[in-house]
C-alpha cells in the first residue's frame, strides 16, 4: 500500500502530470461557466416569456451538447496525456464524470432561477 501512495505521489510531482490537472480543472470550470450562462438564461426566459423562449431553445440546446461535447473531447485528451490508457472504460469514467459535474450545477441553477 506504501509503494502505491509513492508512486502516486511521484506521478503527481511531474510537471506535465500538474499542467494536465490543471487543464482538466480549467476545462470543468469553463464549460460548466458556459453552460450555466445559457440555461440561466434560457431558463429566465422560459419563466418570464413563454412565446420567446420556445424561439431560442433549439439553439441553446445545440449550443449546450456542443459546449459539453468540447469539455469532453478536452478533457479526455488530456487525461489521456496523464494516464495513456486507450480503453472505452477510460472515456466513459471521464463522461460520467463530466456529465454529473456540469448537470448538478445545471440543475442547481435551474432550481434557484424557477424558484423565485
Amino acid at each position: 500500500m506504501k509503494s502505491f501512495i509513492i508512486k502516486i505521489t511521484e506521478h503527481l510531482q511531474n510537471e506535465t502530470t500538474q499542467d494536465g490537472l490543471r487543464n482538466i480543472f480549467r476545462d470543468i470550470l469553463t464549460g460548466t461557466t458556459l453552460m450555466s450562462v445559457l440555461a440561466a438564461s434560457a431558463t429566465w426566459l422560459l419563466k418570464e416569456c413563454n412565446i420567446l423562449a420556445w424561439l431560442t431553445l433549439p439553439l441553446t440546446l445545440l449550443l449546450l451538447f456542443l459546449i459539453f461535447f468540447w469539455g469532453h473531447y478536452s478533457i479526455q485528451t488530456t487525461v489521456n496525456k496523464i494516464m495513456p490508457s486507450k480503453s472505452k472504460i477510460s472515456s466513459l469514467c471521464v463522461m460520467l464524470f463530466v456529465s454529473a459535474f456540469q448537470l448538478s450545477i445545471l440543475f442547481s441553477i435551474i432550481r434557484i432561477i424557477s424558484s423565485q
